[in-house]
């Protein structure tokens, strides 16, 4: 009886305590190993999502820069010189019309208004920028008439012109550039003072100076646009990253971020326009007013910040190449 007694207390006897703490002790081994695969792997996903995200605004703001470049120099009415009647001609960049309406800098070369530094939206050391400029021809709209004696432009409804901004006027003939004073409906007047922020002339044929200019009065079926003058370089951003930045006349703005560097090189023509025969890069480029380029290969340089110091974030590099279309027509 004793015997059978002891048998069953035997069956019904569980873990001891050693058991169940090496048991407890394996189990959160498993868990923990577990717990860290699934945070790596949360950590894997959210660096690609960023990655991703970054190459998707680089890609946009990429398509951007290259619809820019391909557009420098162009009006509504095709390539042709154009008569700058503003008070500021060549006084900023933004008002200096040149014929490819492209300029390149070079690492060390400065910008009016965009300054070297380490502070935020300043421009990084030892980084190539590129300036273009052009009427915008998806926002351009037809001149219904043209006044010169009250400085009265009548466009179609619609035509996207602000005032106090620079436009271009053109027909098959000629082009002229000149500040707009106001705009309402469709009415856009302009004004000729001493003011900088003004035109020197109302005579809006061939220009020599202010005081020799051909009168013209632009036909209905003439085409008027806003002028888009952006220069693309790189920043420091606020959140320690480089940028890809634009600025304008009235503002500058961040772009993409985690992009570090452009780098362009150039096919020119020489006076018999002649094409070169390899690219030329910036720094071979000395004199932009007298070098015009037929096309420009444009390299944005791609590397996002990373806290892993064992593995860093892939670099990647995107390239274009784009005939500038105003240049060799």
């Amino acid at each position: 009886m004793n015997a059978q007694h002891r048998s069953d207390r035997v069956k019904q006897s569980g873990f001891t305590l050693i058991e169940l703490m090496i048991g407890m002790t394996l189990s959160l081994i498993v868990i923990g190993a577990a717990f860290g695969v699934y945070i790596s792997n949360q950590k894997i996903h959210r660096t690609n999502q960023h990655i991703a995200a970054i190459h998707d605004s680089v890609r946009v703001s990429f398509e951007m820069m290259a619809r820019e470049v391909r557009q420098a120099g162009g009006t509504p009415c095709g390539p042709k010189g154009v008569s700058n009647v503003l008070n500021e001609r060549n006084a900023h960049w933004y008002t200096t019309w040149r014929e490819t309406g492209l300029i390149a800098y070079s690492g060390n070369q400065a910008i009016e208004g965009i300054p070297f530094g380490s502070q935020v939206g300043q421009r990084v050391v030892d980084t190539e920028a590129i300036q273009l400029m052009s009427a915008n021809i998806a926002m351009s709209q037809t001149v219904l008439s043209h006044d010169p004696a009250s400085q009265t432009i009548v466009t179609q409804p619609g035509s996207g012109i602000r005032p106090n901004s620079l436009v271009v006027m053109c027909d098959g003939e000629s082009a002229v550039l000149f500040r707009t004073a106001n705009v309402t409906a469709n009415q856009v007047t302009y004004t000729v003072s001493n003011d900088p922020k003004s035109n020197c002339t109302g005579n809006f044929g061939f220009f020599v100076s202010c005081s020799n200019a051909d009168i013209k009065q632009f036909a209905a079926g003439s085409h008027i646009a806003p002028v888009t003058a952006a220069v693309w370089f790189i920043s420091h951003g606020a959140n320690g990253q480089t940028m890809l930045s634009r600025a304008t006349e009235n503002n500058s703005e961040e772009i993409a971020d985690s992009v570090n560097s452009i780098r362009t090189s150039y096919l020119t023509l020489d006076t018999s326009g002649n094409l070169s025969a390899a690219w030329r890069p910036v720094d071979a480029i000395a004199d932009w007013g007298n070098t015009r380029a037929a096309a420009a290969r444009v390299a944005l340089t791609v590397e996002p910040l990373s806290n892993n110091s064992t593995s860093p974030a892939p670099q990647r590099t995107l390239t274009f190449v784009a005939n500038l279309r105003n240049a060799v027509n």
